[in-house]
């Protein structure tokens, strides 16, 4: 049993042995660099030890007779770190450079003044802003339905002739008539001349005048429908109304504008805030990467924190070219309020640029009732609202006039002048 023991291990010493023997051979400059840390002489009869080269370590193994057994002690191997070469480091990187400025746009006149004020934008906008101009034609629109309204009240002139010649009865007749409506209680007066000549049959003697023609007048009065309204004056209440709701409306077109206005202005104001810091950033990460490139070049500071500066200044210079175009878009937008006398909008640039206020005017919490009555008083929409009740009332009054039974009280008078006038008969033939 022992023999078989003592074998086996011969056996497995012998391949050991073979391995290390075909082991592809170490880099010299591997092995020359590699140490080994030195291990005391193991006494087994004489053998000597047997060292198996590794990449990473040296393993000793050897054969202990006495004990039958195979130790195996792993060292690690010194490998020397390798050694970076300065020059990478040291190397002047690409300079960076700040965007240049967004090109600028053509036709279009630059504005010119000191620094813009709000004040200045919205008087600009009262002026010269298109829209404004076009919702104020909602006015003289208004005061036109009104004109025509009125005319359903000026005097109205109507004529009319007629002739049958050749005919079974040749006659000629003339018309003319005036009517006036007044703009109170429905009352209509009207008056006329009218001639009639020549042969008539027996059923039309009526349309027969003597030789001076025949005048009229009257007058009618309704008595119940028509009375107190009717569809002209409702028609006139309605377009009065009208001229004074067109100004609640030109007014909520204003205020809007104005708001509009105030938040582009401020709008530009912040970005072209946000553009002057974004400059002063990059231009004190431009002064950082000198002092850098001083200390690196001098030795005491690694070449690596002006890379990472350089990094920075990349980034800056992205958020900068973010900003020149925020700033050009929202002197763009400000462009269509900012007009000049002609109309022509014009382009703020960074020279008229305001700082921020240093106080902001806080709302008295005291007054807030004050201030909701105010604006129930003064603001357009209450204003409107009232004015369209009192046009749907109109409409109301119109309604029930029309339930009305009709009845009119119309008093008229007629006389012929010249030769065949006839107070029973009518005119005679001559």
């Amino acid at each position: 049993m022992c023999f078989l023991r003592r074998l086996k291990f011969r056996f497995l010493f012998l391949l050991l042995v073979l391995s290390g023997c075909i082991a592809p051979k170490q880099n010299p400059d591997l092995s020359a660099n590699s140490t080994f840390e030195q291990f005391s002489t193991v006494q087994d009869n004489g053998k000597k030890p047997v060292k198996f080269p590794d990449e990473k370590a040296t393993a000793l193994k050897y054969y202990s007779s006495e004990s039958s057994q195979i130790q195996l002690v792993k060292l690690e191997s010194q490998l020397p770190l390798p050694t970076l070469d300065g020059s990478i480091l040291k190397r002047e990187a690409n300079p960076i450079t700040p965007p240049s400025n967004l090109p600028e746009i053509e036709g279009t006149p630059v504005s010119k003044g000191g620094p813009l004020t709000l004040q200045e934008v919205l008087d600009s906008l009262e002026e010269n802003y298109p829209l404004l101009r076009a919702i104020e034609q909602e006015r003289i629109l208004a005061g036109g339905r009104l004109l025509s309204s009125m005319g359903a009240f000026d005097l109205n002139l109507t004529a009319s002739g007629n002739s049958q010649d050749p005919a079974t009865y040749n006659n000629y007749r003339s018309n003319l008539g005036l009517n006036h409506l007044l703009p109170f209680g429905g009352i209509g007066t009207f008056a006329g001349y009218r001639t009639g000549f020549g042969e008539f049959p027996t059923y039309y003697l009526d349309q027969k005048t003597a030789e001076g023609g025949e005048f009229r007048a009257g007058v009618n009065v309704p008595l119940l429908r028509d009375r107190n309204i009717d569809r002209v004056r409702a028609g006139l209440q309605q377009a009065r109304i009208d001229t004074q709701i067109a100004e609640p409306i030109i007014e909520r077109q204003r205020l809007d504008f104005q708001r509009a206005a105030a938040r582009i202005y401020w709008g530009w104001v912040g970005a072209g805030q946000r553009f002057k810091i974004s400059e002063r950033l990059v231009k004190l990460a431009v002064e950082r990467d000198a002092q850098l490139k001083a200390k690196v070049e001098a030795g005491p500071t690694a070449n690596i924190e002006r890379v990472d500066n350089q990094q920075n200044i990349a980034f800056r210079n992205g958020l900068l070219v973010q900003a020149q175009r925020a700033f050009q878009q929202a002197t763009i937008d400000l462009s269509l309020f900012l007009r000049d006398p002609a109309g022509t909008p014009t382009l703020a640039g960074l020279e008229r640029l305001p700082m921020f206020p240093n106080e902001i005017k806080q709302m008295e919490l005291g007054r807030f009732d004050e201030y909701v009555q105010m604006a129930l008083d003064q603001r357009p929409e209450p204003q409107r609202l009232r004015l369209q009740k009192e046009r749907v009332t109109v409409d109301l009054r119109l309604a029930e006039n029309q339930n009305m039974a009709s009845m009119n009280a119309t008093i008229t008078g007629a006389q012929d002048i010249g030769y065949g006038k006839s107070s029973a008969l009518g005119p005679q033939r001559s």
